[in-house]
């Protein structure tokens, strides 16, 4: 396990630089000297696959859980609305948080609307980061 990390922790950190630094010259230059499969496995694999779980899967399944133990359905719509935000937040700036923020709720929506399927929020999350990251290349 501690060498799946130490493999992988470059790549994202090196992601995690160019989402913070509002995609500066030389920043991109660095992220994409990354080999293609190191891209494709951090942004469209790793990333969707951990952010979905702490954004998406945790945060609502505990809503859901509040509300049925209260018997109505209070707390879903404020968590799905701080995921979000906290999801754009940990994206970089000002900007970030708006778009991010509303990528959030999408994915929120699309979560809840297939029946709280992580799979179908995760694909559509892989999918996103391959067309933000790899079509930018072209």
């Amino acid at each position: 396990m501690m060498l799946l990390v130490f493999v992988f922790d470059f790549p994202i950190r090196e992601l995690l630089v160019v989402v913070q630094s509002n995609y500066t010259v030389e920043v991109m230059t660095k992220f994409f000297n990354f080999n293609i499969p190191a891209k494709f496995l951090t942004a469209c694999f790793l990333a969707p696959l951990w952010e979905e779980s702490v954004f998406r899967y945790a945060p609502i399944r505990f809503a859901q859980f509040c509300d049925t133990l209260v018997g109505k359905p209070w707390m879903l719509l404020p968590i799905v609305f701080m995921s979000s935000i906290i999801f754009g937040i940990l994206h970089g700036s000002v900007i970030n948080i708006i778009f991010q923020g509303v990528g959030g709720l999408m994915l929120c929506w699309i979560y809840l609307k297939n029946g709280n399927s992580y799979w179908s929020v995760v694909i559509a999350h892989a999918v996103w980061n391959f067309l933000i990251i790899f079509l930018n290349i072209l």
